[in-house]
């Protein structure tokens, strides 16, 4: 078939799987349907699939944490292979915090004869990984600089550690104004950072002027600490309550990509419009309108992705939120140079 004819692509990969979906249902697709689960695993194993292929596969797993798919991940992200196949397997250990992926994910980290992009998706993996910090400490000094800053951006939640910030006050005093990079993320990580906030979209423009490292870029958005990855999706790792970003910079520039972001509010598209529901029980539930209300009963789709569906009699109130799901604040969570490299890794998906 085509997949296995030549180079797969993410959107040559999601047309053969909706068809092989339809041909599996014999034609009929209900709608939302997904295409069975153990599919997806047996692709995800199949060794004589191209290896991009079994990569697009690994995020549809529906139970990375059953056992027998952990250890595939494990297998599939220490093993020398296709690199591509590797990033995604490491991303998905991310999600999965244990001895034995950290452990992995560590080996992976500090082995300097791995490829630097590898490495520092490993550094990020370790970001959910517990007792980690210290281990990481070395890589400050890594010879490779992509690494040594994905560092000091992973371990900008452990700077209260002791030993961590006093790591990281030394290489911020050994490197001076030699690094702009590694100074911005150990800085920001330290709370060392005096420049004031911008105060306009504009001013944030001119902040974020141009360039940034696309790589580094799309760290940030799969980062747990930018929570982009909580809403958005791209090529299907991610959330579903906020647009799919695969294709974000046909329609949006750079300018209007900093304006999303640092003005949500501004322009929310109406299928993504915030309601919240009070319930008579003393809940209140932020989400997307579902499909299927009647008779006061309320469907609502958390961030998580999954649908309440409240009896009309629990139902206290239901109204549309005045701004967008979709808080203000964002660039304030991470370095100006971590900001400035999303906005090239969203700039860059076309």
């Amino acid at each position: 078939d085509a997949v296995s004819a030549g180079e797969v692509t993410p959107r040559l990969f999601e047309t053969w799987l909706a068809t092989v979906q339809i041909l599996r249902a014999g034609g009929k697709v209900e709608r939302n349907s997904s295409i069975d689960a153990s599919f997806i695993e047996q692709l995800a194993r199949d060794e004589t699939r191209p290896a991009m292929l079994r990569a697009l596969a690994l995020p549809r797993i529906k139970e990375p944490g059953k056992e027998s798919n952990t250890q595939l991940l494990l297998k599939l992200a220490a093993a020398d292979g296709d690199e591509p196949l590797r990033r995604e397997a490491i991303r998905s250990l991310a999600a999965l915090p244990s001895k034995q992926a950290a452990g992995v994910l560590l080996n992976i980290a500090i082995d300097t004869s791995q490829p630097a992009r590898l490495r520092c998706e490993a550094v990020l993996a370790l970001s959910n990984q517990p007792d980690t910090a210290t281990a990481l400490l070395p890589l400050l000094d890594d010879p490779a600089s992509s690494v040594a800053v994905q560092t000091a951006r992973t371990l900008r939640f452990a700077a209260t550690m002791p030993d961590v910030r006093a790591a990281m006050e030394r290489k911020l005093a050994a490197i001076g104004k030699t690094d702009d990079r590694l100074a911005d993320a150990l800085q920001f990580a330290l709370g060392k950072t005096t420049e004031l906030p911008p105060a306009t979209v504009e001013e944030w423009v001119k902040r974020v002027g141009d360039g940034g490292d696309i790589e580094a870029g799309e760290r940030v958005f799969f980062s747990s600490a930018a929570t982009c990855v909580t809403c958005h999706c791209i090529q299907q790792r991610g959330g579903s309550i906020g647009p799919d970003l695969s294709v974000i910079a046909r329609v949006a520039n750079r300018e209007q990509l900093i304006h999303s972001i640092v003005k949500p509010s501004d322009d929310v598209a109406p299928q993504f419009q915030g309601w919240m529901v009070s319930t008579k029980d003393g809940q209140s539930i932020i989400g997307l309108q579902g499909h299927g209300r009647s008779g006061g009963a309320v469907s609502i789709i958390t961030f998580d992705g999954k649908t309440l569906n409240i009896p009309g009699s629990n139902v206290s109130s239901f109204q549309a939120m005045p701004a967008s799901i979709m808080p203000e604040g964002l660039p304030l969570t991470m370095s100006p140079g971590a900001f400035r490299d999303l906005i090239a890794y969203l700039e860059s998906l076309r």
